[in-house]
């Protein structure tokens, strides 16, 4: 017997039941009857056993189908658990996936606003230039016209003039060969007397006839310009005009050296022998002999001339505004000064190392081109009116003011007093000379080679 069954309580027979319900004590077993007591108890127990293991094998079936659904039922609360997070997850990646779009999509109108504004601005900017450059080409136009025309009326009215006198001449003519043809039926005597005193001036008319062929034979139709250099003179007169014009510079006295004084209006200075007592504001350089000019920049493209002469020592350039004046002057980019300069008979860009700039011809007049958004400031020889020879051009890292300096340099006893001068243009000389080289790119900055422990700019790219 399975031993989850041994314990289990057995049945009592029917008669036994009816005795116990009838309250009479149970009759004395007999030896038949408890013969046959163990075979009984046998099937007894056996249908009881059979019972049992029916009944805990249908409760085995029904607790095994329950937890089997019980499973399913977890997998199923599960599987809709985990797609409700992933809808969740997915929600929140969709929210910011449509913010995003949302933003570039706002962006990008805001971007289509802008260079449709700017398009409109370029195209207002390029009809102004163009319209600029019409008007100046009508200019142009109209003086090589008014050129033409006066010249022809010029040859006009001295080929009337020429005319009038030949009729005249040939009215002179036809008188004289009407009388010699009263002359000819004269007698011998009187045709001699007659012509002896009209010859003389019969040979005076042909003189004058023969000079007036010659003049009438020597003119021609001339103009002060060739026509086959018509394109090339408007060319250069328009690329005067599309160039920056000069600045109107004026040193600034509050800023000057105290041993520096200024002439002509604050446009030339020079190095005096006596320190004036000045006030020490802080804009005056306190150590070194240099002056700024008026007024400064911070935007757009600047062009401005000094003149150096044959000043022996010089330097000049651009320093920020920023820059100490209170100590000696630092002269190289790092210190926000961009100088070249001569001593010595040597000419040099003021950088870290110096650069010496090996030029053809000392220059007397140098012309500063800055493009402050381009961040480049170019030295040049504007000494021939109808170019400028590149000298050297310096990569700029600057921001704010700045403003043109002049350092004229101690005096040295009188060798190295003369002055450095801001030419003032003419109203009719406003504009720069022809030719401005293009400012370096930043695939052709200059290459330096070493020379005598400094460096030499031989090697730089010419514009």
């Amino acid at each position: 017997m399975p031993k989850k069954y041994k314990d289990a309580e057995l049945p009592r027979t029917a008669s036994a039941n009816a005795k116990d319900a009838s309250g009479d004590s149970p009759s004395q077993v007999t030896s038949d009857d408890m013969d046959d007591m163990p075979l009984m108890w046998e099937r007894v127990s056996d249908k009881i056993l059979k019972h049992i293991n029916d009944r805990f094998d249908k409760l085995d079936q029904t607790l095994r189908a329950i937890q089997s659904s019980q499973k399913e039922l977890l997998e199923k609360v599960e599987s809709i658990e985990e797609p409700e997070e992933d809808i969740s997850c997915l929600m929140t990646e969709f929210q910011h996936q449509k913010r995003k779009l949302e933003d570039q999509i706002c962006k990008m109108a805001y971007n289509k606003s802008r260079i449709t504004n700017e398009s409109d601005v370029l195209k207002w900017v390029v009809r102004k230039e163009f319209g600029e450059l019409r008007r100046c080409l009508e200019v142009e136009e109209a003086g090589f016209m008014q050129q033409v025309e006066t010249s022809a009326a010029i040859l006009i009215s001295s080929l009337q003039n020429q005319t009038d006198q030949l009729n005249l001449n040939l009215s002179q003519l036809q008188e004289a060969e009407n009388t010699l043809q009263d002359l000819s039926n004269e007698g011998h005597l009187d045709f001699i007397v007659k012509y002896g005193s009209i010859a003389p001036r019969f040979r005076e008319i042909q003189k004058l006839q023969k000079k007036k062929e010659r003049v009438f034979s020597s003119l021609n139709f001339k103009t002060d310009f060739n026509h086959n250099d018509i394109k090339l003179i408007v060319w250069k007169r328009l690329q005067r005009k599309v160039q920056p014009a000069p600045e109107l510079l004026r040193l600034d006295p509050q800023t000057a050296h105290p041993m520096l004084e200024l002439h002509n209006g604050a446009t030339a200075v020079s190095c005096g022998v006596l320190l004036r007592r000045l006030p020490d504001n802080p804009e005056r350089f306190s150590y070194s002999y240099c002056v700024l000019a008026n007024p400064g920049f911070s935007s757009g493209k600047h062009y401005w001339e000094v003149e150096v002469a044959n000043k022996p020592k010089w330097r000049l350039g651009l320093i920020k505004g920023t820059a100490n004046r209170k100590t000696k002057l630092g002269k190289s980019p790092e210190s926000g000064v961009w100088l070249i300069g001569l001593k010595d008979g040597v000419y040099e860009a003021f950088t870290s190392p110096r650069v010496v700039l090996p030029l053809s011809s000392p220059p007397r007049r140098l012309g500063l081109f800055l493009d402050y958004e381009g961040r480049v400031l170019t030295f040049y020889n504007s000494d021939s009116p109808d170019e400028l020879g590149f000298i050297y051009s310096f990569r700029l890292e600057v921001q704010g003011k700045v403003y043109p300096l002049l350092d004229v340099c101690w005096h040295d006893r009188g060798h190295n007093k003369q002055p450095l001068v801001l030419p003032q243009p003419h109203r009719e000389h406003l504009l720069p000379p022809l030719v401005f080289p293009q400012p370096l790119r930043e695939d052709l900055l200059l290459q330096p080679k070493k020379h005598n422990d400094k460096l030499t700019a031989s090697e730089t790219p010419q514009a």
